[in-house]
């Protein structure tokens, strides 16, 4: 091993008597640390070179990874307890017979107000009136403080007339409910007259289309084994109980940002009724297209 020597001036005390003398000090480097010194640069950016190669190797084989969509669930204003508990009431409130006795009439409403056994909801006419089926349509917050508007439609026989009642509904702090005050007849929610069309970009990657074709249509299938070979690790699935067959190619294929597409099929059941389907499907890119979501997931 050669040793380089290499002097330097040190300080003195300039009162001493050696102060015109300079001491000289040996530092010893040896060589190969030198040479690792100075080589160091050169492996740093040859190392750095080989992974930004690398890396667009891979981009330029697979493609850039694509994000997986974000699905982000809230829990609903909805209170599922509150809506069946005024469509309770509305049921009750136009049911009748005319042979009823009012105070049993009366007493069905109490349970949903105490203060309603003090005054008759409806003075009944001497013909029937039952509620063939019932839904809730609106859910929306009321002026009174606590209390929620549910908007019931029902079907009422004989006549088949529908209509829609809105009934006010209070959950107390305990949890305890009660229908506010009496219930109003309202119209229909309003509906769109000319709804504006999503703004989307037609998917033109010939293997992300193929993926979620065969996706959709082994989903409508029911077929399992052969969707499990397209789905993501983290995807959950289940299947509809009713199996349909895609007939043809996807009708669109857009998306909906980034992991995620919109796919509208056709298909026929066993019948031979055709439907017009569309999907949100999650997608995700790794070595290759793969899909994480079919329009739900039901763990949500």
């Amino acid at each position: 091993m050669r040793i380089r020597r290499r002097a330097t001036r040190e300080p003195v005390d300039t009162n001493s008597e050696q102060a015109p003398f300079l001491r000289a000090a040996v530092h010893h480097t040896s060589v190969r640390q030198m040479r690792v010194l100075a080589r160091a640069p050169r492996l740093l950016v040859v190392t750095l070179a080989v992974v930004l190669v690398l890396a667009g190797l891979r981009t330029a084989v697979f493609g850039a990874p694509a994000p997986q969509i974000q699905r982000i669930y809230e829990p609903a204003n909805n209170d599922v307890g509150e809506e069946g508990f005024a469509e309770a009431f509305a049921r009750a409130y136009l049911s009748w017979s005319g042979s009823q006795d009012i105070e049993a009439y009366d007493h069905s409403l109490a349970a949903y107000n105490p203060q309603f056994a003090e005054d008759s909801g409806v003075q009944q006419p001497n013909s029937r009136q039952q509620v063939m089926w019932s839904r809730v349509v609106e859910n929306e917050p009321s002026a009174l403080k606590g209390s929620r508007i549910v908007t019931v439609e029902l079907q009422l026989s004989p006549g088949d007339r529908t209509c829609y009642l809105a009934v006010p509904v209070n959950r107390a702090q305990d949890g305890a409910l009660a229908v506010t005050t009496w219930p109003s007849f309202v119209g229909a929610p309003a509906v769109q007259t000319a709804p504006t069309a999503p703004d989307l970009a037609t998917v033109t990657e010939p293997t992300l289309i193929t993926v979620v074709t065969r996706a959709i249509t082994n989903y409508l299938a029911g077929d399992q084994s052969d969707l499990e070979a397209d789905l993501a690790p983290s995807a959950q699935v289940t299947y509809p109980i009713q199996q349909l067959a895609v007939t043809g190619p996807p009708v669109s294929v857009q998306s909906t940002g980034p992991g995620g597409v919109l796919v509208t099929v056709r298909a026929t059941d066993a019948h031979g009724a055709s439907y017009m389907l569309t999907y949100e499907m999650g997608v995700e890119l790794t070595e290759r297209w793969y899909v994480d979501s079919i329009e739900v997931i039901p763990s949500q």
